[in-house]
């Protein structure tokens, strides 16, 4: 979505205007669905965004994957999400946030009590990122389905996720597929397994957990007859 970038010395310029996406919100205003995926969005762009979420009360899935969005441009689209009550399904996948965006995404679900699908796949928040989201998995009473693909997380940060989920009464899908983890921690997954009984699917498909650890995990955990695990 090319925009001519009204920007004078590094100041905003209040007169920005991008008609392209202009028209694309006015069009889906009242729709449930709004796609801004793959737009090269900046963050002048964000603040028109922003400034629509706080009026409207029709949009329930938001996308804005493959952006090139940072965590400075969506710090405070984050604050404004934290009052919205009418936002189901967030997706910011695919966009450079590091563990400075996983952190703004956490304090935001730690106060936001509508959003249900939370998709940050491909943010590339390592482990130091995923201690945030784990750490909102302990208190948030909302989501129902997280997706975290492809994050580079290993076992210390799937450690922190099952431990939260141990806390957690909510989630019913969890995602991790794609990430870096391997049969240390396994032990844990089964232990969480053995005692959550909210979790429907948790997806640990195409990581680094061996066989021999793909079926250990099986054959300790028969009594959860709810989760199903994809390998």
């Amino acid at each position: 979505m090319a925009a001519k970038d009204n920007q004078l010395t590094g100041i905003v310029n209040k007169n920005y205007f991008n008609q392209e996406l202009e028209e694309k919100i006015n069009e889906n205003k009242t729709k449930a669905v709004m796609n801004l995926n793959s737009q090269r969005l900046n963050k002048y762009d964000i603040r028109i965004i922003v400034n629509e979420l706080k009026v409207n009360q029709c949009w329930k899935e938001l996308y804005l994957n493959g952006n090139n969005l940072t965590s400075d441009t969506i710090q405070n689209m984050c604050e404004v999400l934290k009052l919205n009550t009418h936002l189901e399904l967030l997706s910011l996948s695919g966009n450079p946030l590091y563990s400075d965006g996983a952190k703004l995404i956490g304090d935001l679900m730690l106060e936001n009590k509508s959003i249900k699908i939370l998709i940050i796949n491909s943010n590339q928040f390592k482990d130091h990122g995923i201690e945030h989201i784990a750490q909102m998995l302990k208190y948030n009473k909302t989501l129902k389905e997280l997706q975290i693909m492809n994050n580079q997380i290993t076992h210390m940060g799937m450690i922190n996720l099952v431990e939260a989920l141990k806390i957690n009464k909510n989630l019913e899908n969890l995602n991790v597929s794609k990430n870096e983890f391997t049969e240390y921690g396994v032990s844990t997954i089964i232990d969480m397994l053995n005692t959550n009984r909210t979790l429907k699917v948790l997806n640990i498909s195409s990581t680094d957990i061996p066989f021999k650890a793909q079926d250990e995990i099986q054959r300790k955990t028969t009594d959860n007859t709810i989760c199903k695990v994809e390998y």
